[in-house]
């Protein structure tokens, strides 16, 4: 065999070999890519939003535990996409975890403060997700503050009022705030 065809053999071989090369990357990437599509977090949404608590929800292709990270603040959070390992006080944030992988979410998040707007991204593996480049958000409900009663049948209160003729507390009418006003109270859970 001469030299000539040799190295076209050679050449031939080379190109071949680069274009498996080739063709074993992107499939490579392709498979990456179809992975991280299958846990990407799709229909997030909030429910059960209380004053103190909520529960972000959503779903994925393929089981995965997921980690909600929240914050008050959105700059305290870290930016979607690849996580990466975060230096001490680098972001304030706290976090919810799922108990087992699910391709069904429901994460509860607890301890909140009343009437606040909190911002979330969603952890899956080494991926953080957001909205299309700004975080989730939920606002808590307003504390509910009990109604007021002119009288709330507090022993203390009525002691203070004992002797007095105080028509507020004066419950049976009989002209003197005493013991027995403050039981018709209790019985009743008012005064007439």
């Amino acid at each position: 065999m001469n030299s000539t065809v040799k190295g076209i053999l050679i050449g031939a071989g080379l190109i071949v070999s680069l274009i498996l090369i080739v063709l074993a990357a992107q499939s490579a990437k392709m498979l990456v890519t179809r992975a991280e599509v299958d846990i990407v977090p799709t229909n997030v949404r909030t429910s059960e939003v209380t004053e103190r608590s909520a529960k972000v929800a959503w779903e994925s292709k393929k089981e995965s535990v997921g980690i909600v990270l929240y914050s008050q603040n959105s700059a305290d959070l870290p930016p979607a996409g690849e996580y990466k390992e975060l230096e001490a006080g680098q972001y304030r944030f706290q976090q919810a975890f799922e108990v087992k992988p699910a391709t069904s979410h429901l994460v509860s998040l607890t301890f909140l403060s009343s009437n606040t707007t909190y911002y979330f991204k969603i952890l899956v593996g080494k991926k953080i997700f957001d909205d299309g480049g700004i975080p989730f958000s939920l606002t808590t409900q307003p504390q509910i503050s009990p109604t007021p009663t002119p009288y709330d049948c507090n022993l203390n209160m009525f002691k203070a009022k004992f002797g007095t003729a105080d028509s507020a507390y004066d419950c049976n009418q009989d002209g003197v705030v005493n013991t027995r006003d403050y039981l018709y109270c209790l019985q009743n859970n008012r005064c007439p």
